[in-house]
């Protein structure tokens, strides 16, 4: 028996493009949090700047920056490693925080989740929570 490959297959990018369409229609990352992803995405390169304020300090000490960050600096110690580890169920009450956090526009009422944090092979029980009040504290994903 011979067998004819169809030259095309329609339905399936019909199909792909139309869950394609839908995913971006019902996408609601908000604009105000992607910028604000970038910002603190930048910053934790470590350029030498903590806020906008700071971007002439930034551009007056560009070349000393790039030499920095290409031959690194010997007298800087080199930094402690810190490690936070949170249950799966307790980071999940930190982001629906966030979240209702990001919808009301100020954290009320945060959880207080159990995690255990590692420093020099020693382990300590702590409880943390969602830092600051207001929305600069937690609206990037790489600073809450």
């Amino acid at each position: 028996m011979l067998l004819k490959r169809r030259k095309g297959n329609k339905p399936l990018i019909i199909g792909g493009l139309f869950v394609l369409a839908l995913s971006f229609l019902t996408y609601e990352q908000r604009g105000d949090i992607i910028q604000e992803d970038i910002k603190q995405r930048i910053q934790t390169l470590d350029l030498g700047f903590s806020s906008p304020q700071s971007y002439i300090s930034l551009l007056q000490n560009f070349s000393k920056i790039l030499k920095f960050k290409i031959l690194g600096n010997a007298e800087r110690p080199e930094m402690e490693r810190i490690d936070i580890d949170i249950p799966l169920l307790e980071y999940t009450k930190l982001l629906n925080d966030r979240d209702e956090a990001i919808k009301q526009e100020v954290l009320s009422n945060p959880s207080d989740v159990k995690a255990k944090i590692r420093f020099e092979d020693k382990v300590y029980r702590a409880k943390i929570r969602l830092k600051g009040d207001l929305p600069d504290h937690w609206t990037s994903q790489y600073r809450m």
